[in-house]
């Protein structure tokens, strides 16, 4: 269900890409951040796991008149934590496509965004691998953006609704308009 509400939304911005391409306000770009990104659960009958480690994501995307599409590769980072005698590491990446909408506050544009987030995860306990998983869950986030001559810097929060964890990213990055 999830896969088919996104397919549907990238066809209409697919759509409206085919009808008016020279729309005022579109164009692709691309960037990267940098931030920290955090995992929170709790582990029955052994206490919370709540870490963080240093993130980032490259990313790139299309806008179209406040709309855009963007697609990323994110590191969520390794945080590791000791919880007892024993040293947890969870290493998450995922591949998003997200969709959202832009407006200005004057040279200030706010957005919000979310889509599918398809993950892989990297559990270690003392070094030892224990857990490899995958999926797929729901993505969003806000942030804001600052654009000047080709460039711009933005700042954003991002959380992936994985069932057993909080999957947060802050990041700060720069991105290239074209």
């Amino acid at each position: 269900m999830r896969v088919n509400i996104l397919v549907l939304v990238f066809t209409l911005f697919a759509a409206l890409l085919l009808v008016n391409p020279a729309l005022a306000g579109a164009g692709a770009y691309f960037g990267a951040s940098v931030g920290s990104g955090s995992i929170d659960f709790d582990i029955p009958g052994v206490g919370t796991f709540d870490d963080s480690d240093t993130a980032f994501k490259i990313f790139a995307g299309y806008k179209l008149v406040g709309f855009f599409v963007e697609g990323a590769y994110v590191d969520f980072g390794a945080p590791s934590e000791t919880i007892g005698v024993d040293t947890g590491e969870f290493d998450v990446i995922a591949l998003v496509a997200q969709g959202g909408y832009s407006f200005g506050l004057g040279p200030l544009d706010v957005f919000g965004k979310a889509g599918m987030a398809f993950w892989d995860s990297e559990t270690n306990v003392n070094g030892i691998p224990v857990d490899d998983e995958s999926d797929s869950d729901l993505i969003y986030g806000v942030g804001a953006a600052v654009s000047l001559a080709g460039f711009g810097v933005r700042a954003e929060y991002e959380i992936i609704d994985v069932d057993e964890a909080d999957v947060e990213m802050y990041s700060v990055g720069i991105v290239f308009n074209f």
